[in-house]
Order: C-alpha cells, then sequence, then structure tokens
C-alpha cells in the first residue's frame, strides 16, 4: 500500500523513486535513533531492517513498474480523448457551416432517409411549400410528399417519380415541376452515401424559376 500510494497522489515517477527512498530512510532513522531505549539486539536491528529495506525496496520497483505500465495508458487515453475532441469540434463546425449554408441559398432543401423519414429541411422548403410545423413534426416523408402533391398540376406523376427514387440508390433527377398556383419550381435529385459508400438517403433541392419561365415566354 505504501508504495503504491504516491501513484494514487501524482503520476510523477521521481515521486515513487523519492517516496520509497524516505521510507527506508526513515526506517533507518528511527533505529538508529531508538534502539538503545527500545533494548533491541544489534543483530535483530540489522535483520529487521534489512528484510524491510528488502520489502520496500520491493514494494518500490513494484510500483514504479505499475506506474510505467499506467502512464502508457493514461497517455493513449489523453490521446484519444484529445483527437476525439478535436474530431467532434471540427464535426461542429462543419455542420454548423452546412447549416448555414443551407439556410443562406434559394433552394428549398430537404433531405430523406433510407427510412422514408425525413432527416432535416431548411426554412426555404417550409417555405415554398408552405409546410405545416406539425407535419415535420411526425418526420414522415410520406405524409410529406401527399402535402406537396396536392399543390402540383400533376400530382400523379410526381409520386411515382419519388417512389421510383427511392427505389433506387444510383439516380440523379432533374426536371421542372409546375404548381397549380401558376408557379414553376426546378426540382433536383441526388443520392447521398456516407464515406464507407453506404447508401444514407436522397436529398431533394426546389426552386422557384417562375420568373424565369414568364420571361421566356415573353420573349
Amino acid at each position: 500500500f505504501l508504495g503504491i500510494l504516491p501513484l494514487a497522489i501524482t503520476r510523477r515517477k521521481y515521486v515513487i523513486i523519492a517516496y520509497t527512498s524516505a521510507n527506508i530512510a526513515a526506517l533507518l532513522l528511527f533505529f538508529y535513533f531508538f534502539r538503545h531505549q527500545l533494548e533491541i539486539l544489534d543483530s535483530a536491528v540489522a535483520e529487521f531492517i534489512l528484510d524491510n529495506t528488502l520489502s520496500m525496496a520491493i514494494v518500490g520497483t513494484i510500483a514504479y513498474a505499475v506506474f510505467s505500465i499506467n502512464r502508457e495508458a493514461l497517455d493513449r487515453a489523453e490521446a484519444d480523448i484529445a483527437a476525439r475532441k478535436s474530431a467532434e469540434q471540427d464535426l461542429s463546425f462543419s455542420n454548423a457551416l452546412l447549416k448555414a449554408q443551407a439556410e443562406a441559398t434559394i433552394d428549398g432543401i430537404v433531405f430523406v432517409g433510407n427510412d422514408k423519414n425525413i432527416i432535416s429541411c431548411n426554412r426555404r422548403f417550409v417555405e415554398l411549400w408552405d409546410v405545416p410545423p406539425g407535419l415535420l413534426e411526425t418526420g414522415s416523408a410520406v405524409q410529406l410528399v401527399r402535402q406537396i402533391s396536392a399543390k402540383l398540376s400533376d400530382p400523379e406523376e410526381f409520386t411515382r417519380t419519388v417512389n421510383r427514387l427511392f427505389g433506387t440508390a444510383d439516380e440523379s433527377l432533374l426536371d421542372e415541376t409546375p404548381l397549380r398556383d401558376g408557379r414553376t419550381f426546378e426540382r433536383r435529385s441526388e443520392p447521398v452515401r456516407g464515406p464507407d459508400g453506404a447508401h444514407l438517403g436522397r436529398v431533394w433541392f426546389f426552386r422557384d424559376i417562375t420568373e424565369k419561365k414568364t420571361a421566356e415566354k415573353e420573349r
């Protein structure tokens, strides 16, 4: 216990060495000054000091060995923690940057996972399609498609296209979607893959190109 105590107090190896040496020195000094008062034979004192000195040396050696092993483990753990914190900070920054970019764009963006649940969408998407807050809270892309389809000139075609794209992990889409209120949206969709190539879902972009289409007709 006496040899392990410094390890619990500090991680510096010199403290362990100094602690063990101090215990041995204290033992020697004790018998040097008090052996006459205790009336202990010199041979018994020498034997006792020798035994305890060896014991303290062994304990100190064990403590130092344990310290060396623990120090390496602690250093690795600290390096892992530092790397993890750095990665988390980088990820947090990247997510914040992506969110800011998504909110700044003129496109309405929605990301839907493979399970047909809404992962995220930006404010512009909600504005373009006038999506009720309660619908987004459900997270159901199926209900979202129903909501959007009701605003389109050809809701059946839109639903067929969405279902077809949900069934493929490779196809991209770029076309135009006329709405019943006279607006026209450009519609684009791309599959989303993770770093390992796994298919994570699909992202959709919608842009109001009504003014562009009107200008083209007036030429």
